[in-house]
């Protein structure tokens, strides 16, 4: 299995992670709306959100990315609360339910974004709560410029952006959404970028 970064670009991900100030702001969304004491963080990358929840009860980090699981393996191998994947996000093999489950940043990665909550679906409890913070795009026409941006990237800068970003537009994310959860509460932070960061809380 490949994740989507790996090698020593996964430990200048985690070096680089740390300081971001959108991360502080993440955090806070998560603390404030998390619920019980079992947590699934899908796509747990080098473990930040792990770290915030590894003393509130047991937490299950899942990534398809090796160099993701090592590194977290590095921090959390002594903490018996702490299980760890190494798997594919849309074929998780777990079978035991959670209070809250977390996408954290991912989600505009993942193709098949239907088998992602429809899995989240069956492993959350009744009255499970699914957090994902993510980003967006407005509508078709500015996806189409992203596509090309990074297509131009990919071309003339070898950047892999292209193929690692699969934005979705506001009205098919809430459309996705509502298929499988009901709404809590979602916002969308005003952005001089292409895309939008949004933060969604959903209710089995």
């Amino acid at each position: 299995m490949k994740g989507l970064i790996e090698g020593e670009d996964a430990r200048e991900y985690d070096k680089k992670i740390k300081n971001k100030t959108f991360s502080k702001k993440i955090d806070s969304f998560i603390l404030n709306n998390i619920k019980g004491n079992s947590f699934l963080d899908l796509c747990c990358g080098s473990g930040n959100t792990i770290s915030l929840l590894e003393k509130k009860g047991v937490i299950y980090g899942v990534d398809g990315s090796k160099e993701m699981i090592t590194i977290c393996e590095e921090k959390f191998s002594k903490k018996k609360n702490v299980h760890l994947l190494l798997e594919d996000v849309t074929n998780i093999s777990l079978k035991k339910q959670f209070d809250s489950i977390i996408i954290r940043m991912s989600l505009h990665h993942i193709k098949d974004k239907e088998k992602v909550l429809e899995k989240c679906h069956k492993l959350l409890k009744n009255n499970g709560q699914l957090i994902i913070i993510d980003k967006v795009v407005n509508n078709f026409m500015i996806k189409f410029l992203i596509n090309i941006k990074n297509l131009f990237k990919l071309l003339f800068f070898g950047k892999k952006s292209f193929l690692l970003h699969r934005y979705i537009t506001k009205k098919n994310f809430e459309k996705l959404l509502k298929n499988h959860f009901k709404i809590k509460s979602i916002t969308y932070e005003d952005s001089k970028k292409l895309t939008k960061r949004t933060h969604v809380v959903l209710k089995k």
